[in-house]
């Protein structure tokens, strides 16, 4: 059987596929990028095999080091930092390995930027905000629509946590004077959502596109962060009927591997956000509804791929961030006892795994004061 190889840092996206492969009983090498000597991932009782490594750089390093023993593994990058770095370094590992790509060195890495997302999804037909590119230092171009969003052009320098809505142009100015990693940023229509969709799937090394399921957020953790509770359904066309100009966008992108795109919905129009090109930390929400995208990746690269593997039942239920969704009690003056019943009938959780309970519990008291702590810090 084909190698497979986890490659990231230890958070909860990696967290979600050792457990995915674990539950589908397939042994994998775990690549982890972390300068800790306690790293809660490990904890995962699926782990058996790891190296741990202090950068992706050392990681891809390693990896060329195995390539004639380990010829024809796959592998699955769970960060942008890990896809970037495979995809920076084609040329010398696609002809041992299978990984997410587009087919030419450096061609992720170039579609990883914000600017041409936004500009092929429009060429697509896919609902764009207005967007301007901005480098610090540079005088603000004409033609912002404000209120607006600033974020860093580029995922792999900026993190979501870094979106600062701007009412004013000296709101922009401050907010990009403020961040100390991102020097190129996007200046986006700011979109007032009543809700975001996240599409998950699979891009095939056929060209087929799986798209199985999607998250309708309705709650987040801080400004900008991540979901913090919503609805998981595989009625992806019912939630976002715009699926043909989906596919029209991952065609013209032209890259194979897990992915998930994003969207705020305005008015019943959705307006694209971006897309990941690489497994998505949202891909554990999706085991119970059947949908194991690391796992479909990984048989797909080992041609045991089968036609029932990506036939999904009609099913949805509630996702719920334990630790992170306590924030809105404050933020958004949700209460306790609603707080406590979308905690109780929730079906899928950001850490808790009733077979995999370790690492929850060793996360659980740093998440729960981080929670605490932005709750009730003064404004």
């Amino acid at each position: 059987m084909n190698r497979l190889i986890v490659f990231g840092n230890s958070n909860y996206n990696t967290l979600g596929v050792v457990r995915c492969m674990f539950d589908k009983q397939v042994a994998y090498f775990l690549l982890l990028v972390s300068e800790s000597r306690f790293d809660t991932v490990l904890l995962s009782k699926g782990v058996k095999e790891y190296k741990r490594v202090d950068s992706e750089a050392q990681g891809v390093s390693f990896l060329i080091s195995r390539k004639e023993a380990w010829r024809n593994a796959v592998i699955l990058p769970t960060s942008d930092k890990a896809e970037n770095a495979l995809d920076a370094h084609f040329n010398k590992l696609a002809g041992y390995y299978r990984f997410p790509n587009a087919g030419k060195q450096g061609v992720v890495g170039s579609l990883m930027g914000k600017q041409l997302q936004v500009k092929l999804a429009e060429e697509s037909g896919l609902h764009v905000p207005m967007t301007v590119r901005y480098k610090k230092g540079q005088r603000l171009p004409e033609g912002i629509i404000y209120p607006c969003i600033v974020k860093p052009q580029n995922s792999i320098t900026g993190k979501k946590e870094i979106l600062h809505k701007c009412q004013t142009k000296d709101e922009v100015l401050q907010a990009v004077t403020a961040s100390r990693h991102a020097e190129d940023f996007l200046i986006q229509q700011y979109i007032d959502k009543e809700y975001e969709v996240l599409l998950i799937g699979c891009r095939l090394p056929d060209g087929r596109t799986w798209l199985p399921g999607a998250f309708q957020k309705k709650r987040w953790y801080l400004k900008g962060g991540d979901a913090s509770y919503g609805i998981i359904t595989t009625q992806t066309g019912k939630l976002f009927p715009h699926l043909s100009e989906v596919y029209a966008f991952l065609k013209r992108l032209d890259y194979y591997g897990p992915f998930s795109l994003e969207f705020g919905m305005m008015d019943g129009v959705p307006y694209f956000y971006e897309i990941n090109l690489r497994n998505d930390g949202t891909s554990h929400y999706f085991h119970k509804a059947g949908i194991f995208v690391p796992y479909i990746y990984y048989r797909a690269n080992t041609n045991t791929l089968k036609i029932d593997d990506l036939t999904i039942p009609e099913t949805s239920y509630t996702f719920i961030d334990e630790f992170g969704d306590l924030v809105n009690m404050k933020a958004i003056g949700l209460s306790f006892r609603r707080w406590f019943h979308d905690l109780r009938h929730a079906s899928a959780y950001k850490y808790f795994c009733r077979g995999d309970i370790k690492p929850f519990l060793a996360l659980a008291p740093h998440r729960l004061a981080a929670a605490l702590f932005h709750m009730f810090k003064s404004n």
